[in-house]
């Protein structure tokens, strides 16, 4: 088993339990998953945080020809230009011959990264491997911007992808729900007598600003908190109460619900992470989907703005 961000173990049983479902949008990404997996055009993966962006690319890689190859992940935005550029060309970009190579948050790579690295995969005589890119932010508004190359844009979105939100898929919960439930149950050896429909109700009404990220976090905390040998009821998720919103067919909140802006909605959900994981940075970050090195950035950014107390 080949290693993504950070020593992470990444494996074909791993990624599909993030693109399960029957919901129309989910049928179709799996569809072309499929259709695009044995060929070698670049791949490029649009969609918020924590949507399963990486599960994607994992995906494609193991339904594929190169699924004995390495499966490498680069994150664009974590450290310095040069540390990024460095760490990019001079080690991802060898390492990933034979198997395919993961650009996340392809668009905060430095321009002049962005010039060798279309010129490497220009360069013939580099020994094969596909690429995937993934973004949060629309990659077009960078190109129009003038932060990221139109050239090298075509290059890596050959196949387009755009994954969907948890809330617009919520047909999809309740497996997603049962399946994750039965992972963690076998994963701590533990007894779990499953939900009351009053929870699953409560479960479909939240809003999921963390997407999957955050429906994972949540079931893990209330399967290993569960202690009972009655299905949970809705006060195993007493911390979702209050945030959770009626789920409308087209995923948008009512035009009376209080409105934050994004960036005050991710420091909620990044200080959420925190205190799940009773602050260790490193599990906070994997369930946020993020570099620990931007999990530190955001904390600095907080604290310098007077939003985070030591």
């Amino acid at each position: 088993m080949e290693r993504g961000r950070e020593g992470e173990p990444t494996g074909q049983d791993e990624c599909r339990g993030w693109i399960v479902g029957a919901s129309p949008r989910m049928s179709d990404l799996r569809a072309l998953i499929q259709r695009i997996a044995c060929v070698d055009s670049p791949v490029l993966i649009s969609g918020e945080v924590g949507s399963g962006k990486r599960s994607v690319a994992e995906a494609i890689h193991y339904s594929g020809p190169r699924s004995a190859g390495p499966f490498i992940v680069h994150t664009c935005d974590a450290g310095s230009a040069e540390e990024v550029e460095r760490e990019l060309l001079e080690e991802r970009l060898p390492c990933a011959a034979g198997g395919t190579l993961v650009l996340e948050e392809v668009g905060a790579l430095p321009v002049h990264a962005q010039v060798r690295l279309l010129n490497a995969f220009q360069e013939r005589t580099r020994p094969g491997f596909r690429v995937i890119a993934t973004t949060t932010a629309p990659l077009r508004d960078a190109v129009s911007e003038g932060t990221f190359r139109r050239d090298l844009y075509f290059a890596l979105s050959v196949v387009p992808i755009e994954v969907p939100p948890l809330r617009e898929r919520l047909g999809d919960l309740t497996v997603l729900v049962e399946q994750w439930s039965e992972h963690f149950v076998r994963r701590n050896n533990l007894r779990f007598p499953g939900f009351t429909a009053g929870a699953l109700d409560l479960l479909r009404r939240h809003a999921w600003p963390g997407n999957l990220r955050e429906l994972e976090s949540v079931l893990e905390r209330a399967v290993v908190l569960a202690g009972t040998e009655r299905p949970l009821d809705v006060s195993a998720f007493h911390f979702l109460h209050e945030q959770s919103v009626p789920a409308e067919r087209n995923g948008a909140a009512s035009a009376a619900d209080p409105l934050i802006t994004l960036d005050e909605l991710e420091r909620r959900h990044v200080l959420r992470a925190l205190e799940y994981t009773r602050q260790n940075r490193t599990r906070a970050a994997n369930l946020l989907n993020i570099s620990v090195r931007t999990l530190r950035n955001k904390l600095h950014q907080y604290r310098s703005q007077g939003l985070l107390e030591l």
